[in-house]
């Protein structure tokens, strides 16, 4: 990979050889304020308009009216208050580098490394981490980021609470049962311990979560390798 900038401050060129690993493109692309233009130097487009329509709006939210924001989105399209993001994971299949050995490699028989997103209700990422190897869970993945460390530290600018339905309800990221439980992380109740409060909680959640499942699915559609 070529990297031409920057151009004009904050733009430049990321020339890609045809059908380049997506872990070499995710390096390049910034994962908060800047924005850059990518170029597929191919007749295919995809990733050229997977980087356009996708990465170069992504931003993190810098106060708490950039989270109320988030959180109104999830609260009108998926009936979730409060919510501040979904996370997930997602496996991608790489060429690892030599004398790699199995140090990538899964037990579907690939090698492949784990990209973890933070999707708004608008199926965009407001955060993405790429690069761990294929044995370590979501969960684990997540808590060595950045943004966990943030998080941990309360370094996000995060509301403390609202008010939703006369109660004092906190700010939070939604996920699946692979991340750990926190006062700002909900995952689903156990399905060996459900009540019907608890069905009721896990059906809302799953309609916030399944928009990252989406742009996971949005991906997979634009890059058909992964």
């Amino acid at each position: 990979m070529d990297l031409m900038g920057p151009v004009n401050g904050n733009l430049g060129y990321v020339l890609l050889r045809p059908r380049q690993d997506l872990n070499l493109l995710l390096d390049h692309v910034p994962k908060h304020n800047k924005t850059r233009i990518i170029s597929y130097n191919n007749r295919n487009q995809c990733l050229s308009v997977l980087i356009y329509d996708t990465f170069h709006i992504l931003q993190f939210p810098t106060s708490e009216r950039d989270w109320e924001r988030i959180t109104k989105g999830f609260e009108v399209k998926c009936n979730f208050p409060n919510c501040l993001g979904v996370v997930d994971g997602k496996h991608v299949g790489i060429v690892p580098p030599p004398g790699a050995g199995s140090y990538f490699f899964n037990y579907k028989g690939y090698n492949n490394q784990v990209l973890i997103g933070i999707a708004d209700s608008n199926y965009e990422f407001i955060y993405f981490n790429f690069g761990t190897n294929c044995h370590v869970s979501d969960g684990d993945v997540l808590q060595d980021t950045d943004f966990y460390d943030k998080l941990q530290n309360e370094c996000l600018k995060i509301p403390e609470s609202s008010d939703v339905k006369e109660r004092k309800l906190p700010y939070v990221f939604v996920g699946d049962e692979a991340f750990s439980l926190r006062k700002d992380f909900l995952r689903p109740h156990n399905v060996k311990q459900l009540t019907r409060e608890r069905k009721i909680f896990n059906y809302r959640l799953s309609r916030a979560r399944r928009i990252i499942e989406n742009v996971f699915g949005i991906l997979v559609c634009k890059i058909w390798y992964i």
